[in-house]
């Protein structure tokens, strides 16, 4: 298994990381935060960019460690690449500015008719840089930096980023907690973001790699861009449609056609070589003129419009021929149509992707162990287990020796030996059609012969690449005149 993952670590943890890594060099530690600044920067922007306009006016907090040096540069890239910015910055205690702090503060502030020094925390922004604390906290907060927190929470802004993490969050409770629409970890993913309590407070999170931070073997991760190398790399000259696998699909129903469609469109985007598609026959005609290069395959119904068990024959037919089979998004919880994915599973050698309607206890029952990756929401997860915590998913993937992929604002990853967080996406995939189209990418991932991932592989690959895809059409279309559909012009810019 190649290395998608980067390790989670305390805030303790990465203190002491950074101190063996830096060793005092204040030279390494500058050329460290010009990257995070850099890379803060066009994050808020490449993602944010729609809602800032071209003239800003920005907010930076600045405390008087690193997290405010950072937060200083971003406004100072922010600034370079959009020249009409207004800059307000507000310290909690200017005098003692660290040396590298200082220095990009004094770089900034060499834009004397764009930035300007407040002493109070007050007005309206379109954007907050906030860089009051960093992972050293601990309790109890300064009188000054919880005034500050408190002030800066009831400010109006369009976007509030922190750098790293929100001031008052550390390894243990501090009291008030800067709350982000946005936080940016530098260098390394800080545990206390993951942990349930603080999800409301965090916001979205995004990870500046600074290329610094080895596989330290955590017990948890977050997916890695380095997951879509494999994807990147140039196909063998010497190679036809085979040598890139073959994806079976059962999908769609009377009441949810779309999903069969979405499942094949996003697959097929995902660069699987073949797609044969085992839908309700009067719907084949209509999906084959929508989506022509897949294979349509016209299968008997139950009376409810449900594939029926004598699709089985269909199968049996075909059958060795698929590298990976998906099956459930959009079935109906139909018995029989459930019987007819059992079967299935027991007849295939192939590895498995499993969604919506097929998440049940019998379907899992007829699972092969290490080849098959579920992939449901909390609703669905809770029909064949107990818990939705991480340690529910760890241990139900460990018993089950299945990889777990469960949807959610944070997406989780798990087979029993890695669990992994998903920190690309947005509330643009809060609609119907998002799950078909993560479904389709995971089953066309795991079926590609040339790429051979793992089932856990495969989920942490899809997630990020459905976050990634929502990031991009966020940017074009905002969060509300969106549908999933729109997704598919997306494909190509992620890989």
């Amino acid at each position: 298994m190649e290395n998608f993952c980067d390790s989670i670590l305390t805030c303790k943890e990465s203190a002491e990381f950074e101190a063996d890594f830096f060793k005092g060099d204040v030279e390494k530690e500058l050329f460290a935060m010009r990257q995070a600044s850099k890379k803060i920067a066009e994050i808020v922007l490449g993602e944010f960019g729609r809602i800032l306009e071209a003239s800003p006016k920005i907010l930076v907090l600045s405390g008087s460690g690193h997290n405010g040096g950072d937060a200083l540069g971003a406004a100072l890239e922010i600034l370079n690449r959009l020249p009409s910015s207004k800059i307000d910055v507000f310290f909690t205690d200017k005098n003692r500015l660290k040396p590298n702090t200082q220095k990009i503060c004094g770089e900034l502030f060499s834009f004397k008719n764009s930035v300007f020094e407040v002493s109070e925390i007050s007005g309206e922004y379109d954007l907050v840089l906030e860089g009051l604390a960093g992972m050293s906290l601990k309790p109890p907060l300064r009188k000054g930096l919880e005034r500050a927190i408190v002030s800066a929470n009831a400010l109006s802004a369009k976007l509030k980023v922190s750098v790293d993490l929100p001031a008052g969050m550390s390894d243990e409770p501090c009291g008030a907690v800067f709350k982000s629409d946005l936080c940016v970890m530098a260098g390394i993913a800080k545990a206390p973001l993951f942990n349930p309590e603080n999800r409301g407070i965090a916001g979205r999170l995004r990870y500046a790699d600074l290329g610094f931070l080895p596989n330290l073997k955590t017990k948890k991760s977050i997916v890695s861009e380095r997951v879509l190398k494999p994807l990147l790399k140039l196909r063998n000259v010497c190679s036809d449609k085979r040598s890139y696998g073959h994806l079976f699909v059962f999908a769609g129903s009377r009441n949810y056609a779309g999903a069969a469609l979405m499942n094949v469109k996003a697959a097929i985007r995902s660069g699987v070589g073949l797609v044969s598609a085992f839908v309700p026959e009067n719907l084949a005609p209509s999906f084959a003129a929508a989506e022509p290069a897949a294979i349509w395959i016209p299968c008997p119904t139950t009376e409810d419009g449900s594939l029926s068990l004598e699709t089985f024959s269909l199968f049996r037919e075909r059958a060795g021929k698929e590298t990976a089979v998906l099956a459930g998004s959009g079935l109906s919880g139909n018995p029989e149509t459930l019987a007819l994915v059992s079967e299935v599973l027991r007849h295939t050698e192939a590895k498995v992707v499993l969604d919506a309607d097929a998440i049940s206890k019998s379907v899992i029952a007829s699972a092969k162990e290490n080849r098959t990756l579920i992939t449901p929401h909390h609703g669905e997860f809770l029909r064949v287990a107990r818990s939705v915590d991480d340690g529910g998913l760890s241990d139900f993937s460990k018993s089950r020796k299945i990889a777990i992929l469960l949807k959610s604002e944070l997406s989780r990853i798990a087979d029993g030996s890695n669990f992994a967080f998903n920190i690309s996406g947005s509330p643009i995939l809060s609609r119907a059609g998002s799950g078909d189209i993560l479904a389709g990418i995971a089953g066309g991932l795991l079926a590609r012969a040339d790429l051979d991932f793992t089932p856990f592989e495969s989920g942490c690959a899809a997630a990020f690449i459905a976050g990634k895809i929502a990031e991009k059409a966020c940017l074009k279309y905002g969060e509300n005149a969106y549908s999933s559909s729109c997704a598919f012009d997306f494909f190509r810019e992620i890989f």
